[in-house]
């Protein structure tokens, strides 16, 4: 019986040492598992969280977009109303000039140029107020400003590329030339 006992013993010891490894490496690998689930469960909040930033964003940017073409609608009519106003009152003097010169007489002849004059300063006054500038230039001709109608032949050398006669003036806006 003592072999026995010993066979038994030693079958024993042999049984614990092979269940012992298998349980250790359970334990990592349960581990393990339970590391690459938390990860997976990161990696789910993440996207999660991801997405319903990406939904607060396109919300965002739609109320922007909806706004701005509400804004937009009305943008042409805030822009342009000033201007039809000074044109409108304009067209009003321009009629009154029209009337008063079918029923002119010679005392209305005199009285026309000063009214021709004073739309002229109307004219610029309007466009001052919108910002543009008018300017005249003399002396040297330059293309970047100025449109040449005609040439006209010179015998002095000194006066080639000069303006002869400015016809009218020109006007710009933010440095740029408008005309």
């Amino acid at each position: 019986m003592d072999i026995q006992s010993q066979d038994l013993q030693s079958s024993h010891k042999t049984a614990e040492a092979s269940v012992n490894p298998v349980s250790v490496t359970t334990e990592e690998d349960s581990k393990i598992m339970q590391q690459i689930l938390n990860e997976i469960k990161e990696l789910r909040d993440d996207f999660d969280a991801k997405l319903k930033y990406d939904d607060g964003k396109q919300q965002t940017i739609d109320t922007l977009h909806k706004e701005l073409e509400e804004h937009r609608v009305g943008l042409h009519y805030k822009i342009l109303r000033p201007v039809f106003l000074d044109l409108i009152r304009l067209y009003d003097d321009l009629e009154k000039m029209v009337e008063g010169t079918m029923m002119q007489t010679e005392l209305r002849a005199g009285r026309t140029l000063e009214d021709l004059q004073l739309l002229q300063s109307q004219v610029e006054e309007i466009l001052q107020r919108y910002g543009a500038e008018s300017f005249r230039l003399d002396g040297y001709f330059q293309s970047s400003k100025q449109k040449v109608l005609k040439t006209v032949e010179t015998d002095d050398i000194t006066l080639d590329n000069h303006i002869a006669r400015s016809l009218r003036k020109g006007f710009f806006y933010e440095n740029k030339i408008l005309r």
